[in-house]
C-alpha cells in the first residue's frame, strides 16, 4: 500500500514522495527570477514541471475527494487550499516568461534596425531561447464596455443571447472562438499572450 503524508490540510492524505517532489519544486519555482537566456530556459522547464505537478496533484487530491461527496463543497474547498499556491506560483512564473519574452523581442527588432541602418541590409537575428515543452501563444478575452450596445447586438443576432448575463466564462470562449475578427458592438476584445504546455517533457 502506498504511504500516505498528510498536507497542512488534514482530510486530504496524498503520497509521500508526491508530497515531497511537490514541495522541493515550489521551493525552486518560488527562487526562480528571470533575467537572461539560461534563466529563460529554466524557467521554462519549471513552468513544464509545475503545470504536470498540479496535474498530478489534482489528480491525487481527487481520489482524497471521493470519499467525501456528502461534504462535496469542503472537500473541493480543501484541494483548492492544496493547489492554490502552486497555481499563484504558475501564473507569476508565465508573467516572467512572457515579460521577459517581450523585452527580448523588442531589443531584437531595435537591434535588426540598427544594422539595417548601418549596413543596408536586412538582418534576422536570433530571438528568445525555445522551451521544449511551452509554446507562447494567443489568447483572448474580452470586456463589456457598452451594456446597451451589447443588448442591441444580441437583439440583432450579433451576439448570442448567453453573453447577457454578463457571463464572463461564455465571453472568454467567444474572444477564443472568433480571436482576430470578435467585432461585436459593447464589447472589447482584450489580446494578451500565455503559456500553454505542449506535452512535451521538460529537458
Amino acid at each position: 500500500m502506498t504511504e500516505q503524508a498528510m498536507l497542512p490540510i488534514v482530510s486530504l492524505p496524498l503520497p509521500t514522495d508526491l508530497v515531497t517532489r511537490s514541495e522541493t519544486l515550489l521551493s525552486n519555482v518560488r527562487g526562480c527570477i528571470v533575467t537572461d537566456p539560461d534563466s529563460f530556459i529554466r524557467a521554462g522547464r519549471l513552468q513544464v514541471s509545475l503545470r504536470k505537478m498540479i496535474s498530478d496533484l489534482g489528480i491525487a487530491c481527487n481520489e482524497g475527494v471521493k470519499p467525501y461527496h456528502s461534504q462535496w463543497k469542503e472537500a473541493c474547498g480543501k484541494r483548492d487550499e492544496i493547489l492554490a499556491p502552486y497555481q499563484i506560483e504558475d501564473k507569476a512564473l508565465a508573467a516572467q516568461l512572457i515579460e521577459y519574452k517581450r523585452s527580448e523581442e523588442e531589443r531584437t527588432r531595435q537591434v535588426e534596425e540598427i544594422l539595417h541602418e548601418e549596413t543596408g541590409e536586412t538582418v534576422s537575428l536570433a530571438g528568445p531561447p525555445k522551451i521544449n515543452g511551452l509554446a507562447f501563444v494567443a489568447d483572448y478575452d474580452c470586456e463589456v464596455i457598452d451594456f446597451m450596445a451589447l443588448v442591441k447586438a444580441v437583439a440583432g443576432g450579433k451576439a448570442p443571447l448567453a453573453v447577457l448575463q454578463p457571463n464572463s466564462v461564455e465571453l472568454r470562449k467567444l474572444a477564443r472562438a472568433l480571436r482576430e475578427t470578435f467585432n461585436i458592438p459593447g464589447l472589447a476584445l482584450i489580446r494578451f499572450e500565455a503559456v500553454k504546455r505542449t506535452g512535451g517533457k521538460a529537458s
